[in-house]
C-alpha cells in the first residue's frame, strides 16, 4: 500500500539527485556517468519525486554493480509523445532476453550472477512507477550491456 506525493517534477532534478547518490560507489570502480537531456527546460513529469529517485538509483546501482571496471554509464532523459523516457545504459555483460519478463518480479535474480541482494529492488521499481501511470522495462543482450527505462506522464 504505497502512499504517492505526485506533483509536477523537473527530470534533470531527479536524474541529479540519483547521480549524486551513486557518486562514491561509481568512483570505487572507476565509472564515468554521462547524462543527456534531449527536451525542453520547461517539460516537468507528473511524478513522486522521493520514489522515483529511488527507482532511478536502483538502475543506477544495479548499472554500477554490473559494470566493468573503468566503463561508463549514460543516462538519457527525452520526451517521447505524452511522456518523459530515462533510460540508463551500461556496459556490462547484459541479460539473456530469456529473463526479460521476469526481471521485475518480485525475488527474481538472473541465475548464475553471484550478486548479494534480495531480487526486490526491480520488482519495487516497476510498482512505484506503474502506480504513476508510467511504464518500465529492459533493453539488453548478452554481453551487450543492458538499458533500463522507465517513462513518466509530461505534467
Amino acid at each position: 500500500n504505497i502512499r504517492l506525493t505526485i506533483e509536477k517534477c523537473a527530470p534533470k532534478e531527479i536524474v541529479q539527485t540519483a547521480v549524486k547518490n551513486v557518486e562514491k560507489l561509481a568512483e570505487q570502480k572507476n565509472i564515468s556517468i554521462s547524462t543527456e537531456f534531449l527536451l525542453e527546460d520547461n517539460d516537468l513529469v507528473m511524478a513522486d519525486f522521493d520514489k522515483t529517485v529511488w527507482v532511478m538509483n536502483n538502475f543506477l546501482t544495479n548499472a554500477v554493480k554490473h559494470s566493468f571496471q573503468d566503463e561508463s554509464i549514460r543516462i538519457l532523459v527525452e520526451k517521447k509523445e505524452t511522456f518523459i523516457q530515462f533510460s540508463i545504459t551500461d556496459t556490462g555483460s547484459g541479460i539473456d532476453e530469456k529473463y526479460h519478463r521476469q526481471i521485475f518480479d518480485r525475488y527474481f535474480q538472473v541465475p548464475g550472477e553471484h550478486q548479494n541482494g534480495t531480487g526486490l529492488g526491480l520488482a519495487i521499481s516497476k510498482n512505484f512507477i506503474e502506480k504513476q501511470n508510467g511504464e518500465i522495462g529492459v533493453k539488453s543482450s548478452l554481453n551487450h550491456g543492458s538499458t533500463f527505462y522507465f517513462r513518466l506522464p509530461v505534467s
